[in-house]
């Protein structure tokens, strides 16, 4: 499926390290290629963020909010009141779990410690979420609000949805990361099976995290396809004239 965007009110601007304007619509070329993976050809890199920003917003929105929900503690607000009852502490442990010890929201001070490079690429992807966010609550073609919201679970409207932020954009991975690196309790019982097993080479065989065999998904020979593979495609959708 072909998304159509807005060709006006662009102005061209010179890739070589300057910054875009964060006004929409972007100065892109974008489309599908054959595998539906999108693809950009952008004035710059905000420009492209903001490209990511819409697309991500119309195919996942529903993970996106929940996912900038849930580390924050927000995600009552979404839930009907009889489904949110019996999670409110759990969602006030996890505020805090995101926190600072003085109570400060982890995604606001990643922000104010960010360079100013990624604070405008932040930007520019909510303005592109922002923008599909607009057109859904303008009741535009194609942009829909996703029928998940639609379960008994939840009570929430087109209208309800907060604008994202950059501090969304943060908050929506610190719990991923949190997951995918925060493994103290298994480095604490590692250290006790150590101390009692008492033999290096038993402890690695049965507690090592390496493969047994090395492996890829991909053929060792596997090439990408040629850019003029997608050039050619159909699913061709211009977000900005000449």
């Amino acid at each position: 499926m072909v998304l159509g965007i807005a060709t006006v009110g662009c102005s061209s601007s010179d890739s070589g390290g300057t910054t875009g304007d964060l006004e929409w619509p972007p100065d892109a070329i974008a489309h599908f290629d054959k595998y539906g993976v999108l693809n950009a050809d952008c004035a710059t890199d905000e420009d492209c963020a903001m490209v990511l920003g819409y697309y991500h917003a119309s195919e996942r929105f529903v993970q996106m909010d929940i996912r900038r929900r849930f580390s924050t503690g927000r995600l009552a607000d979404i839930l009907a009141p009889f489904a949110a009852q019996g999670f409110i502490d759990d969602f006030a442990d996890i505020r805090a779990n995101f926190s600072s010890r003085e109570g400060r929201p982890l995604e606001q001070q990643l922000i104010e410690n960010a360079s100013e490079k990624t604070v405008l690429l932040l930007e520019a992807y909510s303005a592109g979420v922002n923008k599909w966010l607009e057109e859904v609550k303008a009741g535009e073609p194609g942009a829909t609000f996703p029928r998940e919201f639609s379960n008994f679970l939840f009570d929430y409207a087109p209208e309800d949805v907060p604008a994202w932020t950059p501090q969304d954009c943060a908050a929506s991975i610190i719990a991923l990361i949190d997951s995918l690196t925060n493994d103290e309790t298994d480095i604490v019982n590692a250290g006790k099976a150590r101390a009692s097993i008492n033999d290096d080479a038993k402890f690695a065989d049965l507690w090592g995290r390496g493969p047994l065999l090395a492996g890829s998904i991909l053929p060792a020979d596997w090439e990408p396809p040629s850019p003029s593979d997608t050039d050619a495609s159909p699913n061709r959708l211009a977000m900005c004239g000449p």
